[in-house]
């Protein structure tokens, strides 16, 4: 995998350095070459090896593409940048987006941030503590809990006792009738600034919505974001396959069969060869 650096970091030992030394390629465009499905296709089966050497990059095969041609891929590279930007952002002020084996999105809302952006927006927004929470019946600690355990960064539903809420194995729990305030406090009191800490040093500033109306806002947002991130996940994964389907262009690989398999929707076969030879007649990134 390749970055674009425009900061001037510096880099830990296991990172390489690509640095223009010719105008007529734009970094971004070889950005694109760098992390496009058809290099990494090549590479993988020229290098078999997992240690990444930099005179292998040397050998890499660049197309000599025109100003132009550069530019299309170079638009593209730039949109993938600020949507990626944002993902950051997003990860930085406490949301977890992250993809599964299997291809599918996770996308964690921060309960915290969210319940600040509604009192933000609303300053009625009706809010209790979680003493109050728990004296008018929202929820209950069972007796045989001890009160200043400490809260453990895994919080979870134990799937025998399905209304409770375990904040510290077999120490602290509470019983939580609702399905949708059980929710909730899972998501809220799984935040980190909550772990370590006992339920007196919580009780009176870890807060929840007062009531359904409150509580269903809370999470109509929170859909609201999650679908806004998992469009900003598809718009990324659309522009690759762009870029993607650019670069085959660029090299001449136009066999459907070919296409696919690069990309990576057909199965491997072990000595399946792309069927054209355009890749090993363009140049290597060191000639150029």
């Amino acid at each position: 995998v390749a970055t674009f650096d425009d900061q001037k970091f510096y880099n830990r030992h296991n990172f390489g350095n690509i640095i223009a030394k010719d105008e007529k390629y734009d970094l971004k465009y070889i950005l694109a070459l760098f992390n496009s499905s058809l290099l990494n296709y090549w590479f993988a089966r020229q290098f078999p090896n997992l240690n990444i050497n930099p005179n292998d990059f040397r050998q890499l095969p660049v197309y000599p593409a025109s100003l132009d041609e550069q530019s299309t891929i170079a638009l593209l590279v730039d949109a993938l940048l600020t949507k990626h930007n944002e993902l950051n952002e997003l990860r930085s002020d406490g949301y977890v987006i992250k993809q599964r084996q299997d291809g599918t999105d996770v996308v964690n809302v921060p309960y915290d941030k969210l319940l600040k952006e509604l009192q933000s927006s609303d300053r009625s927004f009706p809010v209790l503590t979680l003493l109050d929470a728990k004296a008018i019946g929202l929820f209950s600690i069972p007796p045989q809990c001890d009160l200043q355990a400490q809260i453990s960064s895994n919080i979870y539903i134990p799937s025998r006792y399905p209304t409770s809420i375990v904040l510290k194995h077999n120490t602290l729990w509470f019983d939580v009738p609702d399905d949708g305030i059980r929710h909730y406090l899972v998501g809220y009191l799984s935040r980190p600034q909550w772990q370590g800490k006992t339920w007196d040093e919580i009780k009176n500033i870890a807060l929840i919505p007062e009531n359904d109306a409150a509580l269903n806002t809370s999470f109509a947002a929170e859909e609201q974001k999650r679908c806004y991130i998992t469009g900003l996940l598809a718009e990324i994964k659309r522009i690759d396959v762009e870029i993607d389907e650019r670069v085959l262009d660029l090299y001449g690989i136009t066999d459907p069969e070919d296409r696919q398999r690069i990309l990576g929707s057909a199965p491997l076969e072990e000595e399946e060869e792309i069927s054209n030879d355009e890749i090993e007649n363009t140049p290597p990134l060191e000639e150029l």
